[in-house]
């Protein structure tokens, strides 16, 4: 059985801008190559992660491609420069990236914390063993989703707080001291 780390994209590997409430949500869709900002710890993080036994997928909500911020094609360019930065710094690989592209308001069964797209992955990688897998991310979603899954999780706090009564395996600020954090919890 494989263990797997699941991470969320934006505020995690890709720095999300700031919400401007005169914009609204807008304000936070990685929309231009202008705001496409691989985080600085990245590529130590998944050096760190070479060789450690963890296959990588991300799981991402990307309402903006529903909402019309963010043109699919310009999303598909930017998921590229990101698997391909990490490939060439070094790092252990990303197998997949899984994208919600639905609204927040809609009704689909991937946008998390729903766990449509985390079944998709056990289609196509049918030997993860979600009890030994993680789920990192920097939204309550994330954590909501890691618990339903029978992961453990860990919290990133960077621009958005924990919704109270969850309670994550850790609260890091960054990526690398998630993967500290993990390789360090081993068992």
């Amino acid at each position: 059985m494989t263990k797997t780390i699941f991470l969320d994209r934006d505020g995690v590997l890709v720095r999300e801008p700031l919400f401007d409430p005169a914009i609204g949500s807008a304000s936070e869709a990685i929309d231009t190559w202008e705001k496409f900002e691989i985080l600085p710890d990245v590529a130590n993080a998944f050096k760190k992660l070479k060789g450690a036994g963890y296959q990588i997928l991300i799981i991402t909500n990307q309402d903006g491609i529903d909402d019309g911020f963010i043109k699919p094609d310009i999303y598909e360019e930017m998921n590229k420069k990101l698997l391909l930065f990490v490939e060439e710094n070094g790092g252990e690989k990303i197998e997949k990236i899984y994208t919600c592209p639905h609204s927040a308001g809609g009704t689909c069964n991937c946008r998390k914390p729903k766990r449509g797209l985390i079944d998709e992955a056990l289609k196509d990688y049918p030997e993860i063993d979600l009890s030994r897998s993680w789920f990192v991310g920097d939204r309550t979603t994330d954590i909501e989703l890691g618990k339903l899954i029978g992961a453990r999780t860990v919290f990133l706090q960077a621009s958005h707080d924990l919704q109270k009564g969850l309670f994550p395996e850790s609260i890091v600020t960054n990526l690398e001291g998630a993967v500290d954090f993990i390789l360090n919890s081993r068992s």
